[in-house]
């Protein structure tokens, strides 16, 4: 608000904790900004997520260098470790900013059908930014569990994250959704605008969230959807998956992803996002 922004920061002398001292690196030339990198991560419990911490750069101006730590120090949790610096372009910024913005590219952790190195890199690139890094675990295979919902459903209850389901017609189109919710079965859609569509052969395409309605994901005994209004939905398998749909759907505004709106299901994979709690 603009009260809070007309505050003054506190100072080393009306912080509540004692504040580390800044070892601060004054640029060589009084206009030069400093950089301050700030690493956030997400924390369950007591414990981090390895893959969950992103680095922020910000320029600073030398004289408020003081004022600004101390705010951070008072107001948010931050871990200072010994050898810590706000640094000056002088000590290779550069050098760091390029490093910084290069992060763990996700790993299959088994064999992929349809999947290659590059189509992760793909669909990894839109996921959600605190899943962009997270390794995949193979959850279901119909290579390796058969034709089966009910299957899914049983091996998706004990992987409760986001999944990435991708499958093949008989056409050998390749596509499939990201899905934030594990699947079950429902009486009511669930889910998050965070969900997508993707068609990944012949052409890489996403199709996301178009506000209209939030028909994300729908599991029932004997089929599951992704998408849908107006009696249309993006994505659709039968209990077998043998027989499967895909129209233009309201929540994601999005073309066919298979060769043809009916078609045959011939491999199925779906991905689990691993988390480390």
């Amino acid at each position: 608000s603009a009260a809070a922004a007309a505050a003054p920061l506190p100072s080393a002398a009306t912080a509540s904790t004692p504040i580390p001292a800044v070892k601060a690196r004054r640029p060589p030339r009084p206009d030069d900004p400093c950089y301050l990198e700030l690493r956030v991560r997400l924390v369950f419990g007591q414990k981090p997520l390895p893959a969950t911490v992103q680095s922020y750069w910000f320029a600073l101006d030398p004289d408020h260098l003081d004022g600004i730590f101390a705010f951070l120090w008072e107001y948010c949790s931050l871990e200072v470790d010994d050898d810590w610096a706000i640094v000056s372009p002088t000590e290779n910024f550069f050098q760091l900013e390029e490093k910084t913005f290069h992060p763990h590219e996700p790993q299959l952790l088994e064999p992929s059908n349809l999947l290659t190195s590059a189509s992760v890199r793909e669909i990894a690139a839109n996921l959600p930014r605190l899943k962009q890094t997270n390794d995949w675990k193979l959850v279901f295979s119909s290579s390796k569990h058969g034709f089966s919902l009910s299957t899914l459903y049983r091996l998706m209850s004990q992987h409760d994250a986001p999944s990435v389901m991708v499958l093949q017609d008989d056409k050998d189109h390749t596509f499939g959704c990201f899905c934030t919710a594990p699947w079950h079965v429902s009486d009511k859609f669930y889910g998050s605008g965070e969900c997508f569509l993707f068609k990944l052969v012949p052409t890489f395409k996403v199709y996301r969230w178009s506000g209209k309605n939030q028909y994300f994901q729908k599991g029932d005994k004997d089929s599951i959807m992704i998408g849908g209004g107006r009696g249309n939905a993006g994505l659709w398998l039968d209990d077998m998956f043998d027989l499967g749909a895909s129209y233009s759907c309201q929540t994601f505004d999005n073309d066919p992803l298979a060769d043809n709106i009916d078609f045959h299901v011939k491999e199925i994979e779906v991905w689990g996002l691993c988390v480390d709690y």
